[in-house]
């Protein structure tokens, strides 16, 4: 079996598992204001290691974390084993400033990673390459002591967490570039952080696993942050996208948090890419997941469920080239699937009785409601419109429909021509 057949077989799982449970997680939790506030606030070390004191997780309960992603329908789910301010949630030898010796005096990392396994959940970590702490993290060339210090502690790190946990599917890196530091042309992220070196070591401890782009290596997939855009083809893709539009981790008041119907819909923007949603909740200071985020997970998990035909087998659809003015519209997406003739029709709003998709070519033997199984007329007519016909007047899925779309061999867009002979105008 070559390597390329092995590639194929080791991202298959992420390939289809189409949404993921992301969660930030730590002493930042506390404030609530972002994960960030050890850079953006000002924090010194010492002052942020005596706000780490009081951070305690009571209430971080991993299988119910891990009961909710399964609920929601998702397949894999990502924990801030370590983030930018170097706290780690696990027992790390290399540094002091952990859970384990720390307040809590748990490895809530061991909690989690246990509790994934058990629910059927791919288990991932995040890990940031910085750590704000070191000086060298801000100046380069004034602390290469440090920045050799701060270097070593991160393939420390990452060999724990690929050693002391059991099998894990997925590595989140992130960091590698966020401080104030102006990175040099001739400088290379790779190089600095001995990417390939670790990379190499965690691959030969985890053989299996699947590697993100964020640590200068392009490694198995890339990770848009915060928007949603396509990989070439061929390249896996996911987008981590937060509820919370204003940070990653806990903030107590923040009324425009992504509705069931907001992470639906980017779920379907995602899907007509054949990408994944990696979404993301902050919990509570306790650990405790925030209930509000919570009821919006679980609502668009139930329109997953209704809809897991076209969410776990979504392709990228040839019928979406030319983007807004194409066959999409304004008002749909399509979707591919495994089968090269179904393809799915995402309806993001509602016309009344007729839903019209344009320049498909292709003939199309059915449609119908994937939610229900409900058979929907149609017609065909030039300019390759596609016109479901006798709809109610308003739609009966409370967030979006799909339709299934059943064709005779596998459809294509058409090719754009002269409008300018097309609209056959007097003028």
């Amino acid at each position: 079996m070559d390597d390329k057949v092995n590639n194929n077989e080791r991202m298959q799982w992420f390939r289809d598992a189409k949404l993921g449970l992301f969660v930030h997680w730590g002493p930042y939790s506390l404030l609530g204001r972002c994960e960030w506030a050890f850079r953006l606030d000002g924090y010194k070390v010492k002052e942020y290691a005596h706000l780490a004191e009081q951070f305690t997780g009571e209430g971080f309960d991993a299988d119910k974390i891990c009961a909710t992603a399964v609920e929601a329908g998702m397949k894999y789910i990502v924990l801030t084993a370590r983030h930018h301010d170097g706290y780690c949630l696990y027992d790390s030898q290399a540094s002091d400033f952990t859970s384990v010796k720390g307040t809590p005096k748990r490895d809530f990392i061991r909690e989690y990673t246990e509790a994934a396994r058990r629910a059927g959940l791919k288990v991932g970590l995040y890990y940031s390459l910085v750590d704000w702490r070191y000086k060298g993290a801000w100046d380069h060339d004034t602390y290469p002591d440090s920045v050799a210090a701060m270097v070593e502690q991160a393939h420390a790190q990452v060999r724990e967490l690929m050693t002391h946990y059991g099998m894990i599917d997925l590595l989140w890196y992130d960091g590698a570039t966020v401080t104030t530091w102006q990175w040099k042309e001739t400088e290379d992220i790779a190089e600095f952080w001995r990417s390939h070196e670790l990379n190499a070591m965690v691959r030969e401890l985890q053989p299996h696993i699947i590697i993100n782009n964020r640590s200068g290596t392009q490694e198995d997939y890339v990770t848009p942050e915060r928007k949603i855009e396509a990989a070439k083809e061929g390249l896996a893709w996911e987008s981590c996208l937060s509820i919370c539009p204003l940070s990653w981790s806990y903030v107590p008041y923040s009324p425009n948090r992504k509705s069931a119907a907001a992470i639906v819909r980017d779920l379907i923007e995602i899907a007509s890419g054949g990408g994944n949603l990696l979404l993301n909740t902050g919990p509570n200071p306790d650990g405790s997941l925030n209930q509000v985020e919570v009821e919006s997970i679980l609502e668009a998990g139930q329109w997953v469920k209704r809809n897991a035909e076209m969410v776990y087998h979504a392709r990228r659809s040839t019928l979406n080239e030319f983007g807004p003015h194409g066959p999409n519209g304004c008002l749909g997406r399509w979707i591919g699937s495994d089968d090269p003739t179904v393809h799915y029709l995402a309806a993001l709003g509602w016309s009344g009785k007729e839903f019209w998709s344009v320049r498909i070519e292709g003939k199309v033997e059915s449609v119908t409601v994937l939610g229900t199984g409900e058979d929907i007329s149609f017609r065909q007519e030039s300019f390759g419109r596609l016109i479901l016909q006798d709809l109610p007047d308003m739609p009966t899925e409370p967030l979006f429909t799909v339709f299934k779309v059943k064709f005779a061999a596998p459809p294509k867009a058409q090719e754009d021509y002269s409008r300018a002979e097309w609209i056959e105008s007097d003028l």
